[in-house]
Order: C-alpha cells, then structure tokens, then sequence
C-alpha cells in the first residue's frame, strides 16, 4: 500500500511538473527591441513529436509598425520546448539544450543554449543561481531562481535577471544570447511584457500597458527629434534632442537596461567608457535608436 501511495505521489508530481510550461493556451509579449516598433507575441500552438520527444510548439510573431510607419504583422519563427522533472528545454542546433532549470541550487550554474545561427562557440556563457525561492502568483505558488548572466569562466557579465517558473525571464526575452559567440536573437524580443495561458491570469509585474500595445504614428515624437553621435562609437556618446525628453533607457541587444537618464533640449553629452563592444539601444516608450559601441 505504501509503495502504491509513493508511485502515485511521483506519478502525480511529474504530471505537474510536464503540465506548468507551456501549457495549453500559454502567451508570452516581449517588446521589440530592433528598429521597428511593435512587440513579439510567443503562444504554444501545439504539440508535436521530434526524434520520440513530444515537445510544445511555441511560434513567434511580430506585430508592429516596419520601421515606425507600416502596420505588419508576421509569423517569423518557431520554437520548440518541452518540461522534464522541472528542467525546460529548448531544441537548438538539432539538440536539446537547457532553457531553465528550476532544480538548481545557490552556486549552480548551467550553459546558455546558442542560437541555431552560430555553432562556433566552444565554451557557452553561464547562468548562475544567486538565490532561490517561490512565490504566489495568481493562487499559484512557483518556483524562482534569481541568476547572473556569468563568462564562461563564471565571471559575471554584470546583468542579473529572475526566472520564474511557468513564465521564465520577468527582466528580459525568453531566449538568453551567448556573449561567448554574441550571437543572439536581437531581431526578436527584448523586455519581458506579459504572460497568460487557459488557467493563468496576465501577469505582467513591470509592464504598465495593455500586452498588446503599440505606439500610435501620432506619438513618434522621439524617434523624429533626436540624433546621436558619433556611431559607431568608442563609448563617447552625444544626444542632440529638439525636446526634452524623461526616462530614456540605455539597453543591450537584450532590452537589459544599462542607465537611465533624462534629456534636456539641445547636445547632451554622455560617456560609457566601460560598455563593451556590441549593439545598443537609445529607448523611449517602445521607441529606439540603434547605437554601435566599437
């Protein structure tokens, strides 16, 4: 009778487990971070089956304005995922790599999966577990792990972020880049926005608009008034704006927010002399200039 009991409790346990991503109706916004305004919708679509593995279907599409002033909406890519014992995977380069792993301890660490593009790094960037925890959300009580985007000698790349289950990045897109090869999906998604399925109320912890929302052609006021130079750049960087401008973000590639700072009319001088070499971003409420970091 106890042995039954155990099976039963393991069975119902892995159920669980193989139930809380991506289950059914699961939908994820993320806000686009390249040159078009818009967001990036993530929804399961389904299960298939890859090499005797049932995995779930996630598509990708964009919803936005092309380049600030055409309304387009397109399917881009698809992911695919699966659960096991409290590890997502996610399948890149023909083989299942960890997306998240929820069983991991202070210390832990685990590679960032590369994305299909790039297959010439040797060595992948970590993640690493600085603490761990659950909390309540929406009647459910989820799993986090709060974790440092590390080198792969386990420095830190000075970004932190938090993974909660069911959900994933509450900080930043779904699908970490590896600084190891710089190869990341910057022509997908940025900040985290929201997140719902059939049994889950939107959670959406630091986004204040509607999951869907996109910046109107009437308010394309920031990305018509400033300029920035010189780009590329060595890190000096010079803003001229014809307005004034609050809040303004300097993001990576990723949408992780690097400074904030406000913009006064005219040149605004600034210096990044510690950034390292890659693409970033001048951000204003969806909006954003490119800038290159040599």
């Amino acid at each position: 009778m106890k042995s039954t009991t155990l099976f039963l409790a393991l069975f119902f346990s892995s159920l669980s487990f193989a139930q809380n991503w991506a289950p059914a109706g699961a939908k994820w916004h993320y806000t686009y971070i390249g040159f078009s305004i818009g967001y990036v919708e993530i929804a399961n679509v389904g299960d298939t089956v890859i090499a005797g593995q049932t995995c779930q279907k996630l598509q990708k599409t964009f919803n936005g304005l092309q380049f600030g002033v055409t309304p387009t909406n397109f399917v881009f890519d698809t992911t695919y995922t699966y659960e096991s014992n409290g590890i997502v995977y996610v399948l890149e380069q023909n083989q299942w790599k960890t997306l998240y792993n929820f069983n991991a301890v202070v210390g832990e660490h685990w590679p960032m999966a590369p994305m299909p593009e790039f297959g010439g790094c040797t060595e992948n960037s970590q993640l690493k577990v600085l603490a761990t925890g659950t909390k309540v959300i929406n009647a459910q009580t989820l799993k986090y792990l709060v974790v440092d985007f590390c080198n792969p000698d386990l420095t830190s790349q000075g970004f932190q972020d938090t993974i909660i289950e069911k959900i994933g990045f509450t900080g930043s897109y779904m699908l970490p880049f590896d600084m190891c090869t710089m190869a990341f999906d910057g022509n997908e998604g940025g900040p985290f926005r929201c997140y719902s399925d059939n049994n889950f109320a939107t959670y959406k912890p630091f986004y204040d608009n509607e999951c869907d929302y996109l910046v109107g052609l009437e308010e394309n006021t920031f990305m018509r008034s400033v300029q920035i130079y010189p780009n590329p750049s060595a890190g000096e960087l010079y803003i001229e704006s014809e307005l004034p401008f609050k809040s303004i973000q300097l993001t990576d590639a990723t949408g992780r927010t690097i400074h904030s700072f406000d913009l006064q009319a005219g040149v605004n001088q600034m210096h990044f002399p510690s950034l390292q070499s890659g693409t970033y971003f001048i951000r204003k409420d969806g909006q954003c200039v490119k800038w290159v970091v040599e």
